[in-house]
């Protein structure tokens, strides 16, 4: 609840002040308000950018950034509640003192000094105060219109700014590693575990990063006195045994107690994290958690408005001539989905911006109901086609998804190529399907396939790269089975009599069953 101050912030006895204000100090903040009033008020703290001020939005009721103004902004990323600030974001705030004493006009006071100050107050005639009053009232009505011309030069900007990093998510992930030196990213297929675990370490790293999904390979650290990042990607996965989750979440426990220099990032399916919840609520690094699944309605939308932004696709009022666009009534029914049925809603999202075909955006908030069983069928029709071309496509991603998820075509294994060319299109030439990749690539990059840095290439969205390995696998697991990576195999395949019954039916077809 946000609560109006007539006075300043309590810089020089914050920790009282928060501790009286909230039952969490590190809760309190003492800020102004989109309209410039000064207040103060308990709230999870948030990340904001340098060259930005925290702000409590009063419409939203929630915490939020605006532009800084000023010769002393930030500089580099802070939390929202620091105190040992010194730049313009501070809060301050013109006040009377000795009228002989000008050069003290403006200083900050405590919450309670007003008692104090009643006896210099008096000294200032009518006119004065009027003065000041006249003063304070041109200053703040210049910050709100300078305030609202950035706002309007950068609509858009701001717009696309409501992601993942800004985001509620992102900043209980952020404090859980600040407070705790570990957090738990807890989701369902596609809620973007791993793009977030990304996101976080991009403000780490001056740190060693040690990113596996071997549990060998953090274990053998463990002991290390080096400050380290550790991302433990994937080394939980929903075909995983009782016995293999208890063994990893000991041993992750174990990096949480004796490596408590360093940092620790672990992805945990939501499967897993319901299935055996007794394993993980008797573990204390376990408790600083955040569940990707339950997005806010700003979150939906920030994330929604990001990919149609990026993908060039438009609200139906701005759309004009042959551009993309997208209805209102269509763009809320996908917001007012909480998740998409059975994989995350950022996936959904991004692959629904990826159409380009304007009836297929028409119906966009259909797919959000079966998404999986959409995206498979639009796989098994690149694989089906009578097209050479989308057959070399479809051969490509087979690759890719087979050999762990990435490409490097300066280093393709030729034999597993022409195995897998074989098999699946016995009666075809497939001389033609083993060189000349960079057309087929490039075509991929509109929907299945981004290039790194580095030129190797790897699925845009991971839910793709696990349906095309089991439509690549499925009908030839007796020629494929003994040429693929055991460790691959197991998180993909299962024997039918071990496979999870308790799966949810569309979240099935994204694994085999031998």
């Amino acid at each position: 609840m946000w609560n109006i101050s007539i006075n300043e912030c309590p810089y020089d006895h914050w920790g009282r002040a928060a501790r009286s204000a909230c039952s969490s100090s590190e809760r309190f903040h003492c800020l102004k308000d989109d309209i410039g009033r000064i207040g103060w008020i308990c709230a999870e703290p948030i990340w904001v950018e340098g060259g930005r001020c925290p702000v409590y939005n009063s419409r939203a009721e929630m915490l939020h950034t605006t532009p800084c103004i000023g010769e002393k902004c930030p500089s580099s990323n802070y939390r929202s509640n620091d105190i040992y600030t010194k730049h313009s974001c501070r809060v301050n705030k013109y006040t009377e003192s000795d009228g002989n004493n000008s050069t003290n006009n403006t200083h900050t006071t405590e919450i309670n000094q007003s008692t104090h100050t009643n006896s210099s107050m008096y000294i200032f005639g009518g006119v004065g105060v009027a003065l000041i009053f006249v003063i304070i009232g041109a200053v703040t009505i210049l910050l709100v219109k300078r305030r609202q011309l950035h706002r309007q030069e950068h609509y858009g900007e701001e717009r696309i700014a409501l992601m993942v990093p800004s985001s509620t998510k992102y900043t209980q992930a952020q404090h859980y590693l600040e407070t705790n030196h570990f957090v738990a990213l807890i989701g369902i297929e596609g809620s973007g575990r791993t793009h977030l675990a990304k996101q976080l370490a991009e403000n780490m790293k001056k740190y060693a990063t040690c990113w596996t999904s071997d549990s060998q390979d953090f274990e053998r650290d463990t002991y290390s006195s080096d400050r380290k990042l550790f991302i433990l990607d994937d080394v939980f996965y929903v075909l995983q045994n009782e016995d293999e989750v208890k063994t990893v979440a000991s041993k992750v426990e174990k990096l949480y107690q004796t490596a408590q220099s360093s940092y620790v990032i672990v992805t945990v399916p939501s499967y897993i994290w319901k299935r055996y919840s007794d394993t993980f609520s008797d573990k204390e690094s376990f408790k600083s958690h955040v569940d990707l699944n339950t997005l806010s309605e700003e979150e939906r939308n920030g994330i929604l408005t990001k990919h149609l932004h990026l993908n060039h696709i438009r609200d139906d009022e701005n759309a004009h001539g042959s551009a993309l666009f997208i209805r209102k009534e269509v763009k809320s029914a996908i917001i007012d989905s909480a998740t998409c049925m059975s994989i995350g809603f950022p996936s959904c999202v991004a692959w629904i911006s990826k159409m380009r075909d304007q009836n297929d955006i028409h119906e966009a908030d259909r797919f959000m109901k079966l998404p999986v069983s959409r995206i498979r069928n639009e796989v098994r029709f690149l694989q089906n086609s009578k097209r050479n071309g989308d057959k070399k496509m479809f051969l490509l991603l087979a690759y890719t998804a087979l050999s762990g998820g990435m490409l490097d075509i300066t280093q393709v294994d030729k034999e597993f190529l022409h195995l897998l060319a074989t098999t699946l299109y016995p009666n075809d030439d497939h001389n033609e399907f083993l060189d000349d990749f960079e057309p087929s690539l490039h075509a991929l990059e509109e929907r299945y396939i981004k290039k790194q840095a580095t030129g190797k290439y790897e699925f845009q969205l991971d839910v793709v790269r696990k349906i095309v390995f089991v439509v690549a696998f499925e009908n030839n697991m007796h020629v494929l089975k003994e040429n693929l990576n055991k460790d691959l195999l197991k998180r993909h395949a299962v024997e039918r009599n071990k496979f999870p019954i308790a799966l949810d039916v569309e979240v099935a077809k994204c694994f085999v069953k031998l």
